[in-house]
């Protein structure tokens, strides 16, 4: 491998890392319980490490890493008296993590135009993943939240449009959390932006 993309769970004993192993094969997120359990200081990113040579790796890792593909789990391996387990990211994610971020600093940052450039930048990226992927839920989402803080209820309504067409196509139904909060906040959006009073009310009964 040229360079190495993945995300780390440290814990103080093999008994605790064996049992998120197998938590995490019967389907439970290795992002999540990396952010419940995992010692390293990666562990509010998700247990993201960023991407580096692999002759940047300590031996333990290198040999954790090998052979697996993106999404697949180690097993269980100690360094030094904690133990670890990894999996491999596909760099596309990688890129995706680091534009949403961004895009989060700047929102937090009240840095509106610069949010939305990079949510809609982080948008394009997570498309690759499917449009039910809980990475484009979280973008559209933060696209939403940007515009609706800039009062830019023209592009809030072109992001809620597409959110409705991801949720109830013929190819998708089942949507994501994210997904489903601008789904149940659309209606209160246009009462504010396209009607008022009982237009909305009127418009409903049409």
């Amino acid at each position: 491998m040229d360079h190495a993309s993945f995300r780390i769970i440290t814990v103080p004993t093999e008994a605790k890392a064996s049992e998120l192993r197998a938590r995490i094969l019967a389907g439970e997120s290795f992002e999540t319980l990396a952010r419940e359990h995992s010692m390293s200081p990666s562990a509010s990113a998700g247990g993201v490490m960023g991407t580096f040579a692999p002759s940047d790796l300590r031996q333990e890792l290198r040999t954790a890493l090998s052979g697996l593909a993106p999404g697949e789990v180690s097993r269980v391996f100690r360094m030094d008296n904690e133990f670890s387990l990894v999996q491999p990211v596909a760099p596309g994610e990688v890129e995706w993590m680091t534009e949403n971020a961004t895009a989060s600093d700047w929102l937090q940052k009240k840095r509106y135009t610069e949010a939305a450039r990079s949510f809609s930048r982080a948008v394009q990226l997570a498309e690759k993943f499917g449009a039910d992927d809980d990475r484009l839920g979280q973008s559209l989402n933060g696209l939403a939240e940007t515009y609706r803080l800039q009062e830019n209820f023209a592009g809030l309504g072109s992001i809620h449009r597409r959110i409705i067409s991801i949720r109830w196509s013929s190819t998708s139904n089942k949507g994501d959390v994210a997904v489903a909060d601008l789904v149940d906040r659309f209606a209160d959006v246009l009462s504010r932006a396209y009607f008022r009073g009982g237009q909305f009310r009127e418009a409903i009964k049409k």
